[in-house]
């Protein structure tokens, strides 16, 4: 994916009990709390960070909403 002008990079560098730690590309740490989503990320993965206002939130929000139901009607 191309980097975008609202993105930071980085990559997963630590995983404990409550957190994933994230280095960033500016060589930042960022404490994430752990949830399920990346359990199954080895070290070193890249990630994308991305800063976004409420409306686009929403915005994406809906793409995604309708991107996985035409998925789901594709498949069936």
């Amino acid at each position: 994916m191309d980097k975008l002008p609202q993105m930071i990079q980085g990559k997963i560098i630590k995983k404990d009990d409550k957190h994933i730690v994230f280095e960033l590309e500016d060589g930042q740490m960022l404490h994430w709390p752990r949830i399920p989503l990346y359990e199954d990320l080895p070290l070193e993965t890249p990630i994308s960070l991305m800063v976004m206002v409420g409306s686009d939130i929403e915005q994406e929000r809906l793409r995604l909403s309708k991107y996985l139901l035409n998925e789901i009607l594709r498949e069936n």
